[in-house]
């Protein structure tokens, strides 16, 4: 005889195989309608919008685990984007996809043909069309895969494409090259790490002139510094460049920075792109052919887009809205910051919400670099801003047991599981915490 607890956990089990046939089969659905401009999807505005969750959002059983952002063909009718199989084999892990618009539809994801066994990921279509580059550990000969990355493209042939070409020198070099954006105007942006730059990696420019490539230039202390930065895109005009700056000893700052260049062409000082693209860890973006959308490659979640408006936006406004309510509180209290908040949400309501969410992602970005004090303020500000919110205090409490503020933690975990009986991480935290 089934007693009642038993009965609740089958009923359970069917409902969630249920809903799993139902989630499958919508994903279905939804992959076979691609059609049109963009995959069919509604255009964003000015605020990030997931892109084809279905595909390219590592919650969806259907979802790649992108290593790059989306790289549409000049004409739309192609798209191309780097995959990492799982679990990861060092060396041998990515490879590069695309898809096509064939009669409106768009064809199912396959290995593109010059993608090989090693590491391969994707970098930049040329804007002409007839180039893709694209970084890579394949070997250059028969002595087996380098030990460094190194720059490739792939010529158009025959509505396909031609065997892949590694770079020469002086862009190819013993030391790691990635990233190559080349332009319409000839210029080509890459990274590298090597001897001479001012940290891992440095960004670096050169130009193709009778076919050869000239001598890279280090782009110079405004975009390069100790830390590392790799190219990311570069706007249709070259009129800005979209950086991805990491440094290992401040992994709370890392994220998409942009460069705008200047009439005598040098670069103004890279900034970041600010918490609302970053406080989803952005690694990757690119621009659309047409020069209306920018994608953004958000670490852990998939591809987001929105609306080319916020490069011009990010010219004269900063959009680092919880670094500056941190600094708010800190030097002027509580009543200060929440002020702020408001003003913030007031002056950029059409580019970023100042919601739960970014404040969350933002904290346990600082609290996994260790930066407590920020960390505990911006949560401070969150559970102000937001008093019925159990995550809220759940997080308070973490950051508070992190700096051992013991009972701060058990006040604020107390809180949460008021707001929230059902928070197992509570009751969890509060028995370890009194047992101690």
């Amino acid at each position: 005889m089934v007693n009642k607890s038993d009965m609740r956990l089958l009923l359970c089990v069917f409902y969630l195989s249920v809903m799993n046939v139902v989630w499958s089969r919508s994903a279905d659905a939804e992959l076979t309608n691609l059609r049109g401009e963009y995959l069919g999807q509604q255009p964003p505005g000015n605020k990030p919008e997931p892109f084809v969750p279905a595909l390219f959002s590592v919650w969806s059983d259907r979802g790649f685990h992108l290593k790059s952002s989306v790289y549409f063909s000049p004409d739309g009718t192609e798209l191309f984007f780097t995959n990492q199989t799982l679990p990861v084999v060092p060396g041998r892990s990515c490879s590069i996809w695309f898809m096509q618009q064939r009669d409106s539809t768009w064809t199912e994801p396959q290995i593109a043909s010059f993608s090989s066994d090693y590491c391969d990921q994707l970098t930049h279509y040329a804007a002409d069309g007839s180039r893709i580059f694209f970084v890579s550990k394949r070997p250059v000969d028969s002595r087996g895969a380098p030990e460094d990355s190194d720059i490739w493209y792939a010529t158009r042939s025959n509505g396909g494409w031609a065997e892949p070409y590694r770079v020469d020198y002086p862009i190819n070099t013993t030391s790691n090259e990635t990233g190559a954006v080349l332009n319409r105007d000839g210029s080509m942006f890459f990274s590298s790490d090597r001897p001479g730059g001012s940290g891992g990696f440095d960004l670096y420019q050169t130009r193709i002139i009778n076919g050869t490539f000239t001598e890279p230039l280090n782009l110079g202390e405004s975009v390069n510094t100790g830390a590392e930065e790799h190219v990311v895109c570069a706007a249709p005009d070259v009129n800005f460049l979209i950086v991805y700056r990491v440094d290992i000893s401040n992994t709370a700052d890392a994220g998409l920075y942009i460069t705008y260049r200047e009439a005598d062409g040098s670069w103004t000082r890279a900034r970041s792109m600010g918490d609302h693209i970053n406080g989803r860890s952005a690694t990757g973006a690119s621009v659309s052919p047409d020069g209306r959308y920018l994608f953004v490659l958000s670490h852990g979640n998939g591809i987001y887009w929105l609306k080319i408006d916020l490069i011009e936006y990010l010219k004269d406004n900063s959009l680092n809205i919880s670094d500056t309510l941190i600094e708010t509180l800190l030097h002027e209290g509580l009543e200060a910051a929440l002020a702020t908040c408001v003003r913030l949400r007031e002056k950029h309501s059409d580019y970023v919400d100042v919601d739960e969410l970014l404040l969350n992602q933002r904290g346990h970005q600082l609290l996994d670099a260790n930066r407590m004090i920020e960390a505990i303020a911006l949560f401070q500000i969150s559970v102000a801003l937001f008093p019925g919110s159990w995550n809220a205090f759940d997080s308070l409490g973490e950051a508070y047991l992190k700096a051992r503020q013991v009972e701060l933690a058990v006040q604020c975990y107390e809180q949460s599981l008021e707001l929230n009986p059902n928070n197992t991480n509570a009751v969890e935290m509060l028995r370890k915490l009194r047992k101690e």
